[in-house]
C-alpha cells in the first residue's frame, strides 16, 4: 500500500516547512506546487490544484477557509458520494501519479479530514499524518501581518483547525510534536515520524541534510511568543493538550480536555457570531 503523509496544521504554523523537509528527504510533492510568497520564500509545497478542490469543497459545506465554525461529519459523509469526491480522485492521481510515498499538505484539509481520508483510503493510500503545534500567539501574530485579522479572529480560527485536525486523526498512525523542535533538530523529528509511519526517509539525512539544513534557516520563524502571552483559556488548554500529546502519544487526560474544550467550543460557534465571544462564553 502507498503512503501519503498528510500535513495537518493551521495556516502559519509551519505546515509549509514540514511538508518541505519530507520532500526534499524523498516524499513525492505534488506536481502542480502553488508559488512562494513574501510571508512564505521557501515555498507552501501544497498543490495549487487541491488548494481549488478543498476550497470547493468547503463551499459546498457553505464554510470557507477563514471560517472558525465547524463542518460537521454528515456534510463530509455526504461529499464522499458526490461529483466533488470523483473530482479530488482525479485531482490526487493528476499531482501525484503512482508514487509511493506523497506529502499532502493544505490547512483547509484539518477541517475536511474525514473526506480527505475516505478518498486517501480509496486512492489505495494509508494516511499517516503530521501534525506541528505552533504556539498560538505565534500563529495570530503572522496572521495579523499577512491577513490583518484580529488576535481573537486569528485565535479561533487557530482552534479550529487543531481541534478538528487533532479529533479527525485518532485512528490514524501520527506524530504530534512542537514545531520548534523540527528548527531546532529536524533529524529527531523526521526519526520520530519514520517510527510513527514505518518508512525511512531518515535514511536520506546523509546525503539530502545539506539541503534541509538550508530549507529549514533559522529565519523562518519570524514571529516569537512566550508562556507569558495571554490567551484565552480555551486556545491555552488546547495548546498544552497537544504539546502533552507530543510528549505521550497516549496521552489519555489530553485528549480528555481537548474533548471538553471541542464541545464546548462547538457549542459556542452555534450561539455565537462574535469569535472573542466564542472563544470565551
Amino acid at each position: 500500500m502507498k503512503t501519503a503523509h498528510v500535513v495537518l496544521g493551521m495556516h502559519r504554523s509551519g505546515t509549509s516547512s514540514v511538508a518541505g523537509t519530507l520532500a526534499l528527504l524523498g516524499a513525492a510533492p505534488p506536481r502542480t506546487l502553488m508559488q512562494a510568497a513574501p510571508e512564505n520564500p521557501k515555498g507552501f509545497w501544497e498543490s495549487e490544484v487541491l488548494m481549488v478542490v478543498n476550497d470547493a469543497l468547503l463551499a459546498a459545506c457553505g464554510s470557507r477557509w477563514d471560517d472558525w465554525h465547524p463542518v460537521s461529519a454528515n456534510a463530509q459523509e455526504r461529499l464522499l458520494g458526490s461529483d466533488l469526491a470523483d473530482r479530488a480522485s482525479a485531482a490526487l492521481e493528476a499531482e501525484f501519479g503512482d508514487a509511493d510515498i506523497v506529502v499532502l499538505k493544505d490547512p483547509r484539509i484539518c477541517r475536511i479530514y474525514g473526506f480527505w481520508r475516505g478518498v486517501l483510503a480509496r486512492a489505495g493510500y494509508r494516511p499517516v499524518v503530521t501534525i506541528p503545534v505552533r504556539a498560538p500567539g505565534e500563529v495570530a501574530r503572522s496572521l495579523q501581518t499577512r491577513n490583518a485579522f484580529t488576535t481573537e479572529f486569528a485565535l479561533a480560527l487557530w482552534l479550529r483547525h487543531v481541534l478538528d485536525a487533532e479529533v479527525g486523526s485518532r485512528d490514524d498512525r501520527r506524530h504530534v510534536f512542537d514545531w520548534s523542535a523540527l528548527i531546532g533538530d529536524w533529524r529527531a523529528t523526521v526519526a520520530d515520524i519514520d517510527r510513527h509511519a514505518g518508512v525511512h526517509l531518515s535514511a536520506a539525512a546523509r546525503a539530502k541534510g545539506p539541503a534541509v539544513d538550508d530549507f529549514l534557516s533559522r529565519d523562518l520563524r519570524h514571529h516569537l511568543s512566550s508562556e507569558c502571552d495571554p490567551l484565552p483559556e480555551r486556545v491555552r488548554t488546547t495548546w498544552h493538550a497537544l504539546l502533552d500529546l507530543s510528549r505521550d502519544p497516549g496521552h489519555a487526560g489530553a485528549r480528555l480536555r481537548l474533548d471538553e474544550v471541542r464541545h464546548a467550543f462547538d457549542q459556542a460557534c452555534r450561539e455565537q457570531d462574535d469569535p472573542a465571544l466564542a472563544l470565551m462564553s
